[in-house]
């Protein structure tokens, strides 16, 4: 983490929580961040999208980045075909593209512990979040299935995102969590 929001939005216990604001305020860093706190479980299954496939390259850039300064014994392989990253405990991060409710299809029955999808708000169909919600689950108790997304302000899914997370947060954000 960079900032103090940052550390706050990786601390959220909520199931649901989403990101937002300006660019450049490194909201994609709590997405990765996020993927990356139960790798140490063999069970642990996470996704993080985007809504073209192209826009992950970005996303596994920084994560190869980062893991070069782990030790070698605690690096996870990359498999570029697959877009997957599996750690040395069995974990593993995917990397994908969703951009319709068809799209979640892609991602069925896998269970997913975590879902973080970066710049949400550019997906202008409304039955995604809930449709990749419903993917979310584990066998393992002690893991902490989570949803996490961001975006900016003014794109194609602006009216879904407000009315999924802002609206209800009240005009003052007084119930922001």
């Amino acid at each position: 983490p960079i900032s103090d929001w940052q550390v706050r939005a990786l601390k959220c216990s909520a199931f649901d929580a989403f990101f937002g604001g300006a660019k450049g305020v490194a909201k994609s860093v709590v997405i990765m961040a996020g993927a990356l706190r139960q790798v140490h479980h063999p069970a642990y299954r996470a996704l993080i999208l985007r809504e073209v496939a192209d826009e992950t390259t970005e996303i596994a850039d920084r994560m190869h980045r980062l893991f070069a300064k782990w030790p070698s014994n605690r690096r996870p392989a990359w498999n570029g075909t697959q877009r997957v990253f599996r750690f040395p405990s069995g974990a593993m991060i995917r990397l994908g593209y969703c951009r319709t409710a068809e799209d979640v299809t892609l991602y069925q029955g896998r269970e997913w512990t975590y879902v973080g999808f970066d710049e949400v708000a550019n997906v202008a169909d409304p039955k995604v979040i809930p449709e990749l919600i419903k993917e979310i689950r584990s066998p393992v108790p002690e893991l902490v299935r989570m949803f996490r997304c961001s975006g900016n302000p003014g794109y194609a899914g602006h009216a879904n995102i407000r009315k999924r997370y802002i609206v209800p947060c009240g005009d003052d954000g007084s119930r922001i969590h």
